[in-house]
């Protein structure tokens, strides 16, 4: 990818990682952006235009509300799947009823009726898990974009201050320079999950590194 910094728009394929990851791009104008014919993603599904700050959190806005679509849809699935398994349920004690009320001889039919009804009972609570997981993923995805269209807006107030680390009220530059606390750099990040990565990443805030840590750091990047 080749672009000249200062100029305004790109188009990418939406497989592409810089168009996955736009909200970093809503300070940065790039233009001219050549693949190279060997390694051009396939599909180009949509276009990735971003131009400025307002067009980052349109990007969004369009994400959320295909996502939100996606999960209603699996919502009304899975409740469909719910109601569905409750009936099955109540046709297997049923037929567990009737099997234990029927005589030795007349068994077949309550048997193979309580078999077939125990089955369909487990083939549709492997469903409906796998669908609960999917409207559970929905909502998480329509919650991360939203948060996204907060960050690139500065909606300071919606974004949430995480726990980083204690920083100290003395520290030469981190309130200072709004490194923490709010409207700070830390705050414009995405959440870090794992404990280990917070406290990784707050010391490399919080101290100056090396020519050769730093240079380390960016060829991992």
């Amino acid at each position: 990818i080749h672009a000249n910094v200062g100029q305004v728009g790109f188009e990418v394929p939406t497989s592409a990682p810089i168009c996955r990851n736009v909200s970093y791009l809503s300070r940065a104008r790039v233009a001219g952006l050549a693949w190279p014919a060997a390694t051009r993603p396939e599909p180009m599904t949509e276009r990735c235009q971003v131009t400025d700050e307002n067009d980052v959190a349109e990007f969004y806005t369009r994400r959320i509300a295909t996502l939100r679509a996606s999960h209603d849809v699996a919502a009304r699935q899975w409740r469909r799947l719910a109601n569905l398994r409750l009936v099955v349920f109540v046709l297997a004690a049923a037929s567990v009823w009737w099997l234990l009320d029927a005589g030795l001889a007349l068994r077949s039919m309550p048997a193979a009726a309580t078999i077939i009804t125990i089955i369909l009972f487990w083939y549709l609570v492997r469903r409906s898990s796998r669908s609960r997981v999917r409207v559970t993923r929905l909502a998480d995805l329509v919650l991360i974009n939203e948060e996204a269209v907060h960050r690139v807006r500065r909606e300071w107030a919606l974004l949430e201050q995480r726990p980083w680390a204690d920083v100290p009220v003395s520290h030469p530059y981190a309130y200072d320079l709004d490194v923490f606390g709010s409207a700070s750099l830390a705050q414009l990040f995405p959440g870090v999950s794992a404990a280990p990565g917070r406290t990784t990443l707050a010391s490399w805030l919080l101290a100056p590194a090396s020519v050769g840590d730093l240079r380390r750091r960016q060829k991992a990047v």
